[in-house]
């Protein structure tokens, strides 16, 4: 660890770091810490050249879509996955970006293209960028709330205008796109209704935590609310995923043996709840990944369904925030655990047992049929399991059902290209010319370094 962090050093800030350096100016070195926390895990088992970097291409968009599905439960427009998008997308044709960040989505560009790789600084730093790129872009949310209470954003508030400022934010936030600011009658309405909804003490609750933690006191400038509005927008995913909590429950009532999946028409047949009904078409939960046939019956797999684009709310042109991903923060724990790109299966075997998840308890005893999948597809691999695999996520879904989605034929066949890929970046064809680049001399100077 501390090899790879020397040897990042001595080659010196990239120039994408630049870029996003000067985008991150006056950004909490803390925000800077809790993503690289989050990620590490994945970028030390990725796969990486003499000099600890990972290919510029390959993995680095699952890395940053996994990041936010786990964290936030965004959805980035311009990023999505291959379950949902024909052609593989890249970290540089995020839509806000293309629109707002100019200098970054060329220094990715150029990255991309040379044959230097990312390193773990590269990443962070790029997700931060993203992050911040996304918060900021709700700030004329912000500003409607303000005139719809009827307030001026050059005055400070005390705690009780905040609060009303911030319940107006949510529930425009929560609606998407477009919003009508001058409608302040409408729009106390919607207060008023929401105010009778099941929900109105959460989110009271929600905004009044938040308030606290951010450590202020009134009152409280339009730049104090903005950032306490930033750290709404970063806890709103988890706060709001209750609701796919319920839903999921649900749906693992109606379903049977902790199977996964439930019947197409046990689905459509359940009445509407609060917050959610089941009206999804078969043939829209069929181009989602979410429908598949077993035994001539036609199923619905929960987590596929849960983690589609119909449950993601609070759309805008950038982003929509989902249900979160509870499988990545599985991998990530079997990650910090593996500390290698693979694994022998006995490992993997033993530390899934030895992991929990929200509905399956632990120490458990895996399915026989289970643990002979996972050792045949060892066998046919060689040995090893590689963690980033589409065999692996495939597996995962049998260990976790509830978890862990099963990937789309997409999925798979994005993984499957992404490893060749990044074996071929790994492993250039040798040369016939016998003169050495200086790229390749500078690399090999840093792997002799005694650090």
């Amino acid at each position: 660890m501390v090899r790879r962090e020397a040897r990042e050093a001595r080659v010196g800030k990239s120039r994408l770091q630049e870029t996003i350096g000067q985008m991150l100016q006056g950004e909490a070195a803390q925000r800077v810490f809790q993503v690289e926390a989050s990620v590490r895990s994945t970028y030390e088992v990725l796969p990486k050249n003499a000099v600890g970097r990972i290919p510029p291409a390959e993995f680095f968009p699952a890395i940053v879509r996994n990041y936010f599905a786990k964290e936030h439960g965004w959805l980035i427009t311009g990023l999505e996955p291959p379950s949902m998008k024909p052609l593989r997308t890249e970290v540089h044709e995020a839509l806000v970006f293309q629109e707002h960040a100019p200098d970054v989505v060329q220094a990715l560009k150029e990255v991309r293209e040379s044959s230097k790789g990312l390193s773990l600084s590269d990443v962070v730093g790029t997700i931060v960028a993203l992050e911040k790129l996304i918060l900021d872009e709700t700030m004329p949310v912000l500003k409607g709330a303000y005139m719809l209470n009827n307030l001026n954003v050059a005055n400070a508030l005390d705690e009780a205008n905040v609060s009303l400022v911030l319940h107006s934010y949510l529930l425009l936030f929560r609606h998407g796109n477009p919003h009508n600011f001058l409608d302040m009658e409408g729009h106390q309405k919607i207060v008023a209704r929401a105010k009778e909804a099941e929900d109105w003490i959460s989110l009271v609750n929600f905004t009044r935590d938040t308030i606290a933690e951010s450590n202020r006191k009134g009152p409280f400038s339009f730049e104090v609310v903005s950032d306490i509005v930033r750290d709404l927008g970063r806890k709103y995913g988890r706060w709001q995923n209750s609701e796919c909590d319920e839903m999921k429950a649900t749906l693992m009532e109606l379903g049977t043996n902790g199977s996964g999946s439930v019947r197409l028409k046990d689905f459509h047949s359940e009445p509407s709840h609060a917050s959610f009904q089941f009206t999804e078409s078969a043939d829209y939960l069929q181009k989602t990944g979410s429908l598949e046939e077993i035994d001539g019956e036609q199923r619905v797999t929960i987590v596929n369904y849960l983690l589609g684009p119909s449950n993601c709310i609070a759309k805008s042109g950038y982003y929509s925030v989902c249900c979160l991903s509870e499988c990545e923060g599985l991998m990530n724990a079997l990650e910090e655990r593996v500390e290698e790109p693979t694994s022998l299966p006995a490992t993997l075997l033993q530390l899934v047992e030895e992991l929990p998840s929200s509905t399956e308890v632990a120490p458990r005893e895996l399915l026989v049929d289970v643990s002979l999948d996972l050792k045949a597809s060892a066998e046919a691999l060689g040995a090893s399991i590689p963690l980033h695999s589409a065999v692996f996520k495939r597996w995962m879904h049998k260990a976790y059902p509830n978890e862990c989605p099963l990937p789309t034929a997409a999925d798979s066949a994005a993984e499957e290209s992404e490893a060749t890929a990044a074996r071929e970046w790994l492993e250039p064809p040798r040369q016939e010319c016998t003169r050495i680049p200086q790229w390749h001399r500078d690399a090999e100077a840093l792997v002799n370094v005694n650090v």
